[in-house]
């Protein structure tokens, strides 16, 4: 969900993982000011661990990007006079979120990367915001030393050549797939044809014979199809359990391999959650 804020398009962003609240915003703010930032280049800069981001490092990392920021303790009437949103809230005392300002009803709206874009009356922000009548904020803006120019991270690895690899092994039997779905296409192509031969030349003209030769023409094509379809499938999983074998065998070196900070960095669910996904 995307709103419209002070006449541009706010876009929303979900966190990917447990520890990304603070990049999350982060992303969400830059790409507001029109610049584009991988999410790992802003783990990276936040010092992210498997905690999250310290209110320091994520003021920190505002500065790297090229903004301006005042971090403040304001009471909710003080936050929602201000006029330059969006800005960053510490929510819950273990979470940040996006306040976005007050919409036309009076209602705040708030941009969650843990869930999305919501708005709540002045009570119910309170509640999860403040604590004795004060909240704490992180006004933000570009300033001179800002730039439109996008950020990209490093890939961490060459998608291009991680496929191409697996397809030049399995390039046979994809063209012989791919042969086979022709056949099956021909068949029901000429199938119209011998229906159209039965009525018209066999039925109309009384002619017997002619009429079971096509029926026997259309069971031989029937069970070559059905043949075709049967080595079609076998084929089909076949390549599929060696692709999807060769993939958690490529996902399960790459994990091993990683240094022992990469795990100290992130939370055992968000690592279980990868592997079930890959396998």
């Amino acid at each position: 969900m995307n709103i419209k804020l002070n006449g541009k398009i706010f876009e929303f962003y979900r966190q990917l993982e447990t520890s990304d609240c603070g990049p999350t915003c982060l992303r969400m703010i830059c790409s507001f000011y029109n610049k584009e930032v991988d999410i790992r280049y802003l783990r990276k800069i936040c010092y992210i661990n498997k905690n999250g981001v310290s209110f320091n490092n994520l003021i920190s990392a505002s500065k790297e990007l090229g903004f301006d920021t005042l971090p403040a303790k304001v009471t909710v009437d003080q936050l929602i006079s201000n006029d330059f949103p969006p800005s960053i809230l510490h929510w819950r005392e273990n979470h940040y979120v996006i306040y976005l300002g007050l919409n036309k009803k009076g209602e705040i709206i708030i941009s969650d990367p843990g869930h999305k874009i919501f708005t709540l009356t002045k009570e119910e922000f309170k509640k999860y915001w403040s604590k004795e009548d004060k909240g704490i904020v992180l006004f933000i803006e570009p300033n001179e030393h800002f730039t439109e120019e996008d950020i990209v991270g490093e890939k961490s690895f060459n998608e291009k050549i991680l496929f191409s690899k697996y397809f030049e092994k399995m390039k046979f039997k994809l063209l012989l797939v791919f042969s086979l779905m022709i056949g099956l296409l021909m068949i029901s192509v000429v199938n119209p044809f011998l229906n159209e031969f039965i009525i018209d030349k066999g039925i109309n003209d009384e002619n017997k014979l002619y009429v079971f030769y096509i029926i026997g023409i259309q069971i031989a094509l029937f069970s070559f199809s059905n043949l075709i379809e049967y080595f079609q499938n076998k084929i089909y999983i076949e390549l599929s359990t060696n692709f999807n074998i060769k993939f958690i065998s490529e996902f399960l070196k790459k994990l091993v391999s990683l240094p022992l900070s990469f795990f100290d960095m992130k939370i055992t669910s968000d690592i279980l959650l990868r592997i079930d996904d890959h396998i």
